[in-house]
């Protein structure tokens, strides 16, 4: 079923890549030159400012440790990572004109791919760093779904895709920026996970998953295993005891519902639905490590805000694992990486909640 998903992927993006401004009938147009999206992905790459960080390095006895020249790879896939704005820029520069829209769309198409065939190059070296790339560029691809979607977009959107990019129109910026997959996210938990010495699993659930292997099933069935236990606790559970849990666990429990049962159902639900991002082993401590990947160094006041009722603070989010860990009883410590850095006195606000902070 891959091998299709890829076969189906591989063509569609093949006849994209052809070129970023080929008309939609395939036709070339004689008013502009004709523009190579693999000669602009290349340029891109080389002329932008690299969100790679390298603030935490490569610990010793590290699986990124096997692979030579691991931070420069790592650092060529970040590169790649598509932006709309500097796309612009570099095809202002070059073909001084402001692309149409179906370039960028092009453009975001073939950047994406562009990424995980940089990503591909980290594969070889170990089993273990063979199968957690392949698991990042299992969730990054097109699905079938999208790909139906992006035929579409290219028949069905003929108007919008030969009309010039407007800075103004956010109705079509957010049309494009659908296509555009969030990598910072997954690279940079990945690029920790390779990074430490201690990882042991990578991107676990709370509920129990199927094809995990080694050490990854290990913690998933430890993990889910604490939730039904817990679970069980709550059959039947009455008004009085269930109120004592939700004033000791407020994050866990602060879930509409018409029934106890119903809101019950709801904070496990939510557990069941919580990631973990690494979960690491150090001095014969586990620990469940959220990996932080902010546009900047975290500060106190960053660390608090919170930009609306509905939202919720970094630090809050922090103070959710915590909560989780204290209420399923795990025998696992918090950890919090900031791959661009945190202040000393964030830091500290965090280690009130019991945990290990990293980047400062």
């Amino acid at each position: 079923m891959i091998k299709k998903i890829n076969h189906i992927f591989l063509i569609l993006l093949n006849l994209l890549f052809y070129s970023c401004s080929t008309n939609l009938d395939y036709r070339r147009p004689q008013q502009y030159n004709l523009v190579d999206c693999r000669e602009l992905i290349d340029s891109l790459s080389t002329s932008r400012p690299s969100n790679y960080s390298n603030i935490f390095p490569v610990q010793p006895g590290s699986l990124s440790g096997t692979i030579p020249g691991y931070e420069q790879k790592m650092d060529n896939v970040f590169r790649a990572i598509p932006t709309i704005l500097g796309f612009i820029k570099t095809y202002q520069r070059k073909y001084d004109r402001i692309p149409k829209n179906k370039e960028i769309f092009l453009y975001l198409v073939n950047a994406n791919k562009e990424v995980l065939k940089r990503l591909d190059k980290l594969k070889g070296f170990s089993s273990n760093i063979d199968y957690n790339v392949d698991r990042i560029i299992e969730s990054l691809e097109f699905t079938p779904k999208q790909l139906g979607r992006i035929d579409r977009f290219l028949t069905e959107q003929s108007q919008f895709l030969n009309r010039t990019y407007s800075f103004r129109n956010f109705n079509d910026k957010n049309k494009l920026r659908v296509f555009k997959k969030e990598f910072y996210g997954p690279l940079g938990e990945l690029d920790i996970f390779l990074k430490l010495n201690s990882s042991e699993a990578f991107g676990i659930f709370f509920k129990k998953t199927e094809n995990l292997v080694g050490q990854h099933k290990e913690h998933n069935l430890i993990l889910s295993k604490a939730v039904e236990d817990k679970k069980e606790q709550f059959e039947n559970i009455s008004s009085e005891a269930f109120e004592n849990f939700k004033s000791r666990f407020p994050l866990i429990f602060n879930r509409r519902g018409d029934t106890i049962d119903e809101k019950v159902q709801r904070a496990f639900s939510w557990i069941r639905s919580k990631e973990i991002d690494i979960i690491g082993k150090i001095n014969e401590k586990k620990y469940l490590i959220e990996v932080k990947n902010y546009s900047k160094t975290i500060d106190l006041e960053m660390l608090m805000y919170q930009s609306s009722e509905h939202d919720k603070s970094i630090y809050t989010q922090q103070k959710e694992l915590a909560e989780i860990i204290d209420f399923l009883e795990l025998d696992y410590l918090p950890m919090a990486i900031f791959r661009l850095g945190i202040t000393p006195e964030a830091a500290d606000k965090l280690r009130e909640l019991g945990f290990n902070v990293q980047g400062f």
